[in-house]
């Protein structure tokens, strides 16, 4: 039987020791691995009540983003649709047409209807709402060119005894004891009514109705902050998605839409239709 080598034996050991503590050394010092989070992924619906807030882009190719919508929010001479609101009507004959008894009726009883709904649409929304109306009966002896009214308007009112435009809704507030009195022309033919809303509080604005009034609540609510949802094209099929029947998208519509309702100072946030909405155009 051979002698053992206890010199070599030994050599062998330590090797085997160092070996065994490296290995362990470099075990120790791995970084730790993490074990995986686990994300829920849920589908926002309209009826979500979280608080996402829209972010304003820099601006869209065709000038209609959120920065647009929300840029007449409490803005301009009449401000917020609600408490006491006079409708000031201008009924104005002319050289081309002039107010008969039955036009005149008619042109009232559309107005009462028009009223109707803004009455339904305050209630459905929880605003207070007090509408009056004053009808002031006006000739001019020139017929007012639609492209004209920027000049002829003033003299309309000239002739009623307002010399200063920019006074005459401050007037009537303070004559009728409103919160705020919107200016109304009305002209007995067929033409394509408009409204010259401001962002100026000491603005002029007003609105120019023709014939039966159809588009008497659209026309009104631009003067206190609403805005079109037909136009351009690429805002009407986004609009066609969230508020198909908006007065402020196609004639004769019904309702007020929550993003018009939240500009014209019926609701203090924008719904989740809305922020959807504003998200859309901006993409």
């Amino acid at each position: 039987m051979k002698k053992i080598n206890f010199r070599l034996l030994l050599l062998v050991s330590f090797v085997c020791i160092a070996l065994l503590f490296s290995t362990a050394i470099i075990i120790q010092s791995r970084p730790r691995l993490e074990a995986p989070a686990i994300v829920t992924t849920t589908t926002a619906t309209r009826t979500t009540t979280a608080t996402r807030k829209y972010v304003p882009p820099t601006t869209t190719s065709d000038g209609r983003d959120s920065t647009f919508f929300m840029s007449s929010k409490n803005r301009g001479v009449c401000k917020a649709f609600k408490g006491k609101v006079l409708l000031n009507f201008f009924m104005v004959s002319d050289g081309d047409c002039i107010w008969t008894e039955d036009a005149i009726a008619e042109f009232k009883k559309t107005t009462e209807d028009a009223i109707y709904f803004l009455n339904y649409d305050s209630d459905r929304f929880g605003v207070e709402l007090e509408i009056l109306c004053n009808y002031t009966f006006v000739s001019h002896p020139e017929t007012l060119v639609r492209e004209d009214h920027r000049t002829v308007i003033p003299e309309i009112l000239d002739s009623l005894g307002y010399s200063d435009k920019y006074k005459v809704s401050s007037d009537l507030t303070e004559k009728f004891g409103t919160d705020s009195a919107a200016l109304l022309f009305c002209f007995n033919r067929q033409e394509r009514s408009l409204s010259t809303p401001t962002t100026l509080e000491n603005g002029f604005e007003y609105a120019i109705l023709y014939g039966a009034n159809e588009d008497f609540r659209h026309e009104l609510l631009h003067l206190y902050g609403a805005k079109d949802l037909y136009t351009p094209e690429r805002i009407d099929k986004i609009a066609a998605r969230y508020f198909s029947d908006s007065v402020m998208r196609v004639s004769g519509g019904f309702v007020l839409d929550p993003l018009n309702a939240f500009l014209i100072g019926w609701t203090d946030t924008l719904s989740e239709p809305a922020k959807e909405f504003l998200e859309d155009v901006d993409r």
